[in-house]
């Protein structure tokens, strides 16, 4: 038995909106470059969940390259079963996003169990007003039309940032990261409370993070995703965050139908900002 932790970053992760107009945030809302270490471990478990434990890390470095950022997520899983079988994965993602949000170059790769398991590359582009395509070279002849919708990830994160100073409270929209062959995702966000930074106990006592690294306010945020084509009104996860303004993400807990995990920062570095 397998299983495959789906984490999408918001770049974490990794992540959606109501708006029909784009709207030009490059100035209003700045994405530090940094690099962080996360843990991943099981907070949550229903009777009958096939999981017994999770436990992992991930290294996650965005940086800024003047006309757009690259991201940088590297993951280590450990899973356990009732069955008391265990299974490990690695992955490794890299993307570079344009800062006008109209191309994309992705890549990752997954090892389980000390095998090759997946590799995916590609490219994704599309235009501020029109419908755009993601085509991959691995695997050859896999592509998805992506509609005027759709965003990527490090501009997803502008723009929730955005909705979040201007007191909106939902965001949804198309967003597609390249981590995997099933395409475009809707993500339909709720902005819950403002945080001060300082406000974040679980920070506090962290030699290993500065309070300077982490802005001055913070916004608790849902997300829920759903697969593309979907055929049920329930989401495939959820996930639950602390989004720091100036886009760094400070916990998670992803939530599945059996079990969640939590993602925790262990550490963070500010990276240099380039002279463009």
């Amino acid at each position: 038995m397998s299983f495959t932790l789906t984490t999408t970053k918001l770049s974490i992760l990794t992540l959606c909106m109501i708006i029909i107009m784009p709207i030009n945030i490059a100035n209003a809302t700045f994405l530090m470059p940094h690099t962080a270490k996360y843990e991943f471990k099981i907070v949550k478990r229903s009777t009958g969940s096939p999981i017994a434990n999770i436990n992992g890390t991930m290294l996650y470095t965005i940086d800024d390259e003047c006309d757009g950022w690259s991201t940088t997520q590297d993951f280590e899983f450990f899973y356990t079963y009732n069955d008391n079988t265990r299974t490990s994965e690695v992955k490794y993602f890299t993307n570079w996003e344009a800062k006008n949000s109209d191309n994309m170059y992705f890549t990752s790769k997954k090892i389980s169990n000390g095998v090759l398991d997946e590799i995916l590359h590609g490219t994704a582009s599309k235009g501020s007003d029109k419908e755009g395509k993601a085509i991959f070279s691995m695997p050859k002849g896999l592509s998805f039309n992506l509609n005027n919708k759709t965003t990527f990830p490090n501009q997803y994160i502008l723009e929730l940032l955005e909705k979040a100073k201007n007191n909106e409270k939902f965001y949804n929209k198309m967003l597609f990261d390249g981590t995997d062959k099933n395409g475009a995702v809707e993500a339909n966000s709720f902005i819950g409370k403002k945080l001060l930074s300082k406000e974040i106990i679980e920070l506090k006592n962290n030699k290993n993070i500065s309070e300077d690294a982490l802005g001055k306010y913070a916004w608790k945020i849902r997300i829920a995703f759903f697969a593309p084509n979907k055929e049920t009104m329930l989401p495939s996860h959820e996930i639950d965050m602390i989004l720091h303004d100036n886009g760094v993400i400070s916990s998670t807990v992803i939530k599945y139908n059996g079990f969640s995990v939590s993602e925790t920062i262990t550490s963070i570095k500010i990276n240099k900002k380039p002279n463009c």
